[in-house]
């Protein structure tokens, strides 16, 4: 490759800080996400949801983990008890009781029953929602 500063193989990437952090950040939610508990992913939108599902599917977060992707605006977990990840500040206190957990994933204890609720709206809205058609990969030349 031609670099005006040092000598780089193909390999190298000037984003290989960010494989050991997110290496981190998944281990901790190996280590802090109860058995069966929801976790929400939240402002995961690399390429418009490129993101969604990757590393489920690699099975790098546990399959018993239910996993839901959501936007920090307007959040509302639909589980009383439930993990949530982001990875920017978010402030949850008016949601109920907060824990941080490290590494961005913090535990959201609520002690109300409006999570039916918001669960019947989040359905119901999921059944409802159609996903934009996708348009095809440009080669780059």
């Amino acid at each position: 490759m031609n670099w005006i500063g040092v000598p780089l193989s193909l390999l190298d990437n000037l984003r290989m800080s960010l494989h050991p952090e997110q290496k981190a950040v998944l281990a901790n939610i190996d280590a802090q996400v109860p058995v069966g508990a929801a976790l929400y992913l939240l402002d995961v939108n690399y390429y418009g949801g490129a993101q969604r599902g990757v590393y489920e599917r690699a099975g790098l977060i546990r399959g018993d983990v239910t996993m839901h992707h959501a936007r920090s605006r307007g959040f509302a977990a639909a589980e009383p008890n439930c993990c949530v990840w982001s990875a920017r500040p978010v402030d949850f206190a008016s949601l109920g009781r907060i824990t941080g957990l490290g590494h961005g994933l913090q535990r959201l204890q609520r002690g109300d029953n409006t999570g039916t609720r918001i669960h019947r709206f989040l359905h119901v809205r999921a059944c409802h929602t159609r996903s934009a058609p996708r348009r095809p990969l440009r080669r780059l030349s």
